[in-house]
């Protein structure tokens, strides 16, 4: 999951971009395909529970389960 900001790609502050997910969560993507906010909400409120300080520290696969629960 990552920020892209001025077609730079970065890990975002978990609790940051959740406190600021209003206007953060269109940045976020996830194999190159745009979140919705959602979906940003409920990665990066899964990243903070699990103690992540940033999205970098979040696997491909955690990305995967969290959206997946979210369709379930």
């Amino acid at each position: 999951m990552l920020v892209n900001i001025n077609n730079k790609q970065m890990n975002a502050d978990c609790k940051g971009a959740l406190a600021q997910l209003n206007s953060s969560w269109r940045a976020f993507t996830h194999n190159e395909k745009p979140m919705t906010k959602v979906q940003v909400k409920a990665v990066l409120e899964y990243a903070v529970k699990k103690g992540y300080d940033h999205t970098g520290l979040l696997t491909a696969e955690e990305i995967d389960s969290v959206i997946g629960a979210l369709e379930g």
